[in-house]
């Protein structure tokens, strides 16, 4: 992406929508155009100052970290006060297996200096895992991912299971990994648990509190609740202007919306599910108040209107667990939305 055409997606976008609210540099690795994401920085500001806009947006960046000039842009992030999510697949051996440079060497060391330097501008840090039949195979749990982030000071983890189009043989949903998969998951929720219970301050934010918090409020939670955004409030837009779905979805032709630049009408024609309620395999399920249907995941499996059967069976070993741990420790209302998980677990 041009600095130009940078500077005129973001004009574009806010003269066809009444807000804005987060930017979020992704790619490929966004670090290697910055300054792409200088001129989207820039170009906000300026209309702020011209009164076009009351108030810039959020910013964020995802990145790998293995830029050569992570001070750079830690001091960039704090100036414009960009929360950054670097992503690290654990421990060196692993990460810099999965992560290799183009010349076969690892990038472990570049990615932690990054971070480091992040932190050190008081600039907020989240670190994504994608977590893989490789980490299984070599005794790496997720309570050990939890562990090694918080040994960074870092206090927030995203961590995904590897599905397609990461390679099969990364993903640990086959026979071999799948049982192993899932007690590692029980384990993590327990360890999550037991940190929330006795020491009143998690010292890891993951999405379990996604799940609990409104599980204690008596609710569905957020996501389940507002459906799926994709294609409605949240796009991605690529270097030419063209705009997706979702990022998982870019280029994808049947998710292609049109060209902000252009005076195309944004519209989705392919449609996707969006809530629970989308999807017959869901009317059913004790987990569908607390899970939120992702149709590009779906159709990296295969249909975006099927859901893979072991991404359901390890999202209900999760809830679950929260659920028998939730109702055993803590005060959750009795309603109709929390009776459906509290028969589930014969509370």
């Amino acid at each position: 992406m041009s600095e130009e055409t940078a500077r005129n997606i973001i004009r574009r976008v806010f003269s066809k929508y009444a807000s804005c609210n987060f930017v979020q540099f992704f790619g490929g690795e966004p670090t290697l155009n910055m300054p792409a994401i200088r001129a989207v920085v820039d170009e906000i500001f300026c209309m702020v100052r011209e009164g076009i806009i009351s108030r810039p947006p959020s910013f964020g960046i995802v990145t790998n970290g293995a830029s050569r000039h992570s001070h750079e842009l830690a001091d960039f992030c704090k100036e414009h006060n960009i929360g950054a999510t670097v992503s690290i697949d654990g421990f060196r051996n692993i990460h810099d297996m999965l992560r290799p440079t183009a010349q076969g060497t690892g990038t472990f060391d570049h990615a932690v200096k990054t971070i480091e330097a992040l932190l050190k501008v008081q600039i907020p840090v989240a670190i994504e895992t994608v977590y893989t039949s490789l980490h299984i195979d070599m005794q790496c749990s997720i309570v050990d991912l939890f562990n090694f982030t918080t040994s960074l000071g870092v206090k927030k983890l995203i961590f995904h299971t590897a599905y397609p189009p990461a390679p099969l043989e990364l993903c640990p949903f086959d026979d071999s990994h799948f049982e192993r998969l899932c007690n590692y998951h029980v384990d993590a929720v327990d360890w999550w648990f037991d940190s929330l219970v006795n020491e009143r301050n998690p010292p890891i934010d993951v999405y379990f509190k996604d799940l609990l918090l409104p599980l204690l409020q008596g609710a569905r939670a957020g996501v389940a609740g507002g459906g799926c955004p994709a294609g409605t409030r949240d796009f991605a837009v690529g270097p030419d202007g063209n705009v997706y779905s979702c990022h998982l979805l870019y280029k994808n032709p049947e998710f292609y919306l049109g060209n902000i630049l252009s005076d195309d009408y944004l519209r989705q024609e392919k449609g996707l599910p969006l809530y629970t309620d989308d999807l017959a395999e869901c009317a059913g399920c004790f987990a569908r108040y607390w899970c939120q249907p992702c149709g590009a995941l779906n159709l990296n499996w295969g249909d975006a209107w099927t859901p893979p059967q072991r991404e359901c069976m390890l999202r209900q070993v999760v809830l679950l667990r929260i659920g028998e741990l939730g109702f055993r420790h803590l005060a959750i209302p009795t309603n109709t939305v929390t009776n459906v998980l509290r028969r589930a677990v014969g509370a």
